[in-house]
């Protein structure tokens, strides 16, 4: 009897230590209710989170409050970023306390800090992976740019994401959405005919086939923000190429995790 009661104590101290353990923090913005993860670069990181089965907490940033989260943590802005806006989401709080901004970095510290064979690798070092990476500017830039979360932002957040851009395109948002739209659609094979190929050319529903890399991330990522952000946008697409709905489908439990 006395053993038993050691036992659970035993166990008790364990769940106790495990539960008191330092977890990873992902940063990222909410959305209106029901709260759900939605923004593509954050995506990125959650998907590898999720793939990898490492245990992490979101923590929703309002748009309004990246910046002074980014400060109070003393996040290092990246060479290069402009004044504008240089603090960005998704950020990562490590499990030693480390913090981490932009979705690359923190995949490169999960596969490093994560890898084989305790975890599954993303295939950062597999050639296709820069050959779809090279194809997402153009995606962002040409077509993605079309594409705003306005009923996915709770007000403040609206308020603020509509003010900022305005200042940055010069116009309101509406109407830089209706000049870029159409562009966007004329434009769909020149700008996402590039990742269609890529796909139709190996036997599984990924990148690499049967096996999941980053690759496949990047472009999952962009697939279920505009599912989320307008589903009409996401079935004009999944009909143009029918494989981005298989990867899609295929990838399906790395979205299960949202909050």
């Amino acid at each position: 009897m006395q053993w038993g009661y050691r036992i659970h104590d035993l166990r008790a101290t364990i769940n106790w230590a495990l539960s008191a353990m330092p977890k990873i923090i992902l940063y990222d913005f909410p959305s209106r209710e029901p709260c759900a993860a939605w923004l593509p670069s954050a995506w990125k990181a959650r998907m590898a989170l999720n793939y990898k089965k490492i245990d992490y907490e979101t923590q929703w940033v309002e748009y309004p409050d990246v910046a002074p989260l980014a400060k109070s943590l003393l996040v290092c802005i990246p060479p290069g970023e402009g004044p504008g806006l240089p603090y960005t989401i998704p950020i990562m709080t490590t499990a030693g306390g480390e913090h981490i901004m932009d979705s690359k970095k923190i995949v490169d510290y999960l596969e490093e800090h994560y890898a084989p064979p305790d975890y599954p690798s993303l295939h950062l070092d597999s050639p296709i992976l820069a050959r779809v990476t090279e194809q997402m500017p153009g995606i962002m830039q040409r077509w993605a740019s079309s594409v705003f979360p306005r009923n996915l932002l709770n007000p403040r957040s609206a308020e603020y994401y509509e003010r900022t851009r305005k200042g940055f395109f010069g116009i309101s948002l509406e109407e830089f959405g209706r000049q870029k739209s159409g562009e966007a659609w004329a434009e769909l094979d020149a700008t996402w005919g590039g990742l269609a190929a890529l796909l139709r050319a190996t036997e599984g529903p990924y990148f690499m086939g049967d096996i999941v890399s980053y690759a496949d991330l990047q472009l999952v990522a962009i697939l279920h923000w505009a599912k989320r952000a307008d589903v009409s946008v996401f079935e004009r697409l999944v009909a143009f190429e029918p494989a981005f709905r298989m990867i899609y489908e295929a990838a399906a439990p790395l979205l299960e995790q949202d909050t």
